[in-house]
């Protein structure tokens, strides 16, 4: 799963800066107990800003 992640000044709702992905890997689900939870952190960054951004993955 991935997750792209843009920033721009509002109102504007297409284009904007691409900062890039946040993964997270399935393969990671595969031993997971059901309940049992793992965190991918991925830290993205403009020019400005730095965004860290944490996919918490739950076993089912």
């Amino acid at each position: 799963m991935t997750f792209n992640l843009r920033e721009f000044d509002p109102p504007i709702t297409t284009g904007g800066l691409d900062l890039g992905n946040a993964w997270a890997h399935g393969y990671h689900c595969d031993d997971l107990d059901e309940g049992e939870t793992y965190g991918e952190q991925s830290v993205l960054k403009s020019s400005t800003w730095s965004y860290t951004v944490w996919l918490k993955l739950t076993g089912q």
